[in-house]
């Protein structure tokens, strides 16, 4: 060992805002939504009722803390805003009842998704690197993770068909996450000829403790009037431990002198090894299920160059990430560029670079019940100006 570094860094991994509005005329409409949600769970319609004296945030409230308590607020949302009925609402004796009927006609629906995100994922990263005999180097890293991140989301549907009880409605929820993490990355760089060096690096999962926050609203023109006051109850759900996939990179570089060099990556990423846990909890298990059936190994090809003239750097490169879905209609795969300048004034160097990406996927409105996606083609655009000092 000749020499070795020491450092600390800090990165803004993710940047998560994010918004679009998908608009347009459909033939299902939400009470999908809350229909399923109380076929699939069988809720009875006692669970719904107010006690004596009780207000409905409470009602909201208390029903939260129930087993399946999502479920059954789901539930009570879409009876209280009259959306949904118990199919013998006028018995005195159907607190059994678990059929429910809509007070939605059929027919035709104008709805409006509105899609609103922001937040962050950032990464304080601990460095160690060192080298053996100025032909091989290895480095370390240490890295603290936390992430901030809200996504709003509000679905606003209106409809003029015979029959029909509700002819609009609005559907508003608001998660709010945040959580902290641990990972760790280890490399090395072989330099095989004074021109020619491979490397390899492994990305462990990150493994992450998460909260989450949910506030929802609701409003229709046949809602109990006070409806509204759901809005103010914050659902504060239990931490749970999220564990991201690892991934491995193969990268080969040719150096030409003080003139420029060729580099290639190629990363391996098995996104079904993502898991919730704890394990135990039967919704969690289920969900790391659909993941392993949904999603598969990807991989990630990058190509990039620099050249060298005088005080300028000129710099491009390419980059193609497969779908991490099996089915890759749903999530596409991802194409991008970037293009960079870099000038040196001796001790200090200035450099723009430019990069920009392409995916489209298919978002699906609701898990369950009124599933239908709106198509996004999405554009991701960087501009950095960076100013570096040597000392």
């Amino acid at each position: 060992m000749e020499k070795f570094t020491l450092s600390a860094a800090y990165d803004r991994a993710a940047n998560f805002d994010d918004e679009w509005v998908a608009s347009g005329t459909n033939t299902n409409s939400i009470d999908s939504y809350f229909l399923s949600i109380t076929n699939n769970s069988e809720i009875p319609f006692g669970v719904l009722k107010l006690q004596p004296n009780e207000f409905l945030e409470e009602a909201y409230a208390d029903i939260g803390t129930l087993n399946n308590g999502y479920a059954i607020q789901q539930a009570f949302l879409g009876y209280w805003s009259g959306i949904i009925d118990p199919e013998n609402l006028d018995d005195d004796t159907n607190n059994d009842e678990t059929n429910y009927v809509s007070n939605i006609a059929s027919g035709s629906f104008n709805q409006e998704h509105l899609y609103s995100a922001t937040g962050y994922n950032g990464k304080f990263a601990f460095n160690f690197a060192t080298d053996y005999d100025d032909k091989f180097f290895f480095g370390l890293n240490l890295n603290t993770h936390f992430i901030n991140y809200e996504k709003f989301t509000r679905l606003n549907e209106t409809n003029s068909n015979n029959g029909s009880v509700v002819n609009n409605l609005t559907f508003e929820n608001l998660l709010t996450t945040n959580g902290s993490g641990f990972s760790f990355q280890f490399g090395a760089i072989a330099k095989l000829t004074s021109e020619l060096r491979a490397g390899v690096s492994y990305n462990s999962p990150t493994w992450y403790r998460i909260s989450e926050e949910l506030v929802q609203g609701i409003d229709s023109n046949n809602a109990d009037p006070d409806i509204g006051f759901i809005s103010d109850v914050v659902n504060i759900y239990p931490e749970y431990k999220f564990q991201t996939p690892g991934k491995i990179t193969g990268s080969l570089a040719y150096v030409f002198g003080r003139k420029g060099l060729l580099s290639f990556d190629y990363t391996v990423k098995d996104y079904s090894s993502t898991k919730f846990r704890p394990t135990t909890d039967i919704s969690f298990s289920n969900l790391n299920t659909d993941i392993g059936d949904a999603l598969t190994t990807a991989s990630t090809y990058r190509i990039g160059g620099e050249y060298r003239y005088k005080q300028l750097s000129f710099r491009g490169g390419y980059r193609f990430e497969e779908s991490p879905y099996k089915d890759n209609t749903a999530y596409g795969d991802l194409t991008g560029y970037s293009l960079g300048l870099g000038y040196s004034f001796g001790d200090l160097n200035l450099d723009l670079a430019f990069s920009q990406a392409e995916r489209d996927m298919n978002y699906q409105l609701y898990t369950i019940g009124l599933t239908d996606s709106a198509r996004i083609e999405s554009k991701f655009t960087d501009v950095t100006l960076s100013l570096a000092f040597k000392i």
